[in-house]
């Protein structure tokens, strides 16, 4: 999990405590959630005693900070797209002799504008101890839409997620 994940996915609660994710993975548990759901898991380690007991407010706390990341990428997502645009307009606007037919640049631009703004579906499902003596992990199995799932793992694991046109062109 990237650490720019863990920071962005820190969960805020009311007496100053900061848990940040250590892991994040598919929840393997046939018929827990809805088919057109994805199950995933999250880990918090350090949490302080008693908090499994006030689930409610961890609950709450973590479905508004998923709710933001994910609001924030979808914005971070329409940035670049708009940049995209503006860019291919200026170029095409300084060209002496333009082509007609464009660079398919304007048509990525229609149809990112066109593709409908989704639901994300988030629930938490159950709040548990997933530690030991030693070592204290909170443990929360919560479900998405899978348009939410996989930008949450493009936020989580970009190695895995993104294409290579998207790799190069981050790292470009």
């Amino acid at each position: 999990m990237a650490d720019i994940a863990r920071h962005s996915l820190a969960v805020k609660l009311r007496e100053g405590v900061v848990l940040e994710p250590a892991d994040l993975s598919i929840w393997d548990e046939d018929g827990a959630v809805d088919s057109a759901a994805v199950p995933l898991e999250v880990l918090f380690t350090g949490a302080p005693r008693g908090l499994e007991e006030r689930r409610d407010e961890f609950s709450a706390a973590l479905t508004e900070t998923l709710r933001e990341v994910l609001q924030e990428a979808r914005r971070e997502e329409f940035r670049s797209q708009l940049a995209k645009k503006q860019e291919s307009t200026l170029r095409r606007r300084g060209a002496a002799a333009e082509v007609e037919g464009g660079d398919g640049t304007e048509e990525k631009w229609r149809s990112y504008l066109r593709k409908p703004a989704t639901d994300a579906k988030l629930q938490v499902h159950s709040i548990f101890d997933a530690g030991t003596r030693v070592r204290r992990v909170l443990g929360c199995r919560v479900s998405m839409s899978p348009e939410a799932a996989q930008e949450l793992g493009k936020i989580c694991f970009q190695h895995v997620f993104e294409t290579e046109e998207e790799s190069e062109e981050r790292l470009g």
